[in-house]
């Protein structure tokens, strides 16, 4: 069985703080996390990583929307 610590939450917004409290609460629960600012940061970096677990994302961000 599959360990939270190997399922990765990939959250795409560009407001700081409710990035920032998402991760921590995702963090507590055992997940890890990444982040991006907007839409082109989040693709960039899908790009580049295995494909997250599940990515929680803003609909409307500056530079590229979700």
């Amino acid at each position: 069985m599959t360990g939270l610590t190997d399922l990765t939450v990939l959250v795409v917004d560009d407001d700081p703080d409710l990035r920032s409290s998402l991760c921590e609460a995702l963090e507590d629960a055992g997940y890890t996390t990444a982040q991006a600012h907007n839409g082109r940061e989040a693709i960039l970096w899908l790009d580049q990583h295995k494909l997250p677990a599940l990515i929680l994302l803003d609909l409307n961000m500056p530079v590229t929307t979700g």
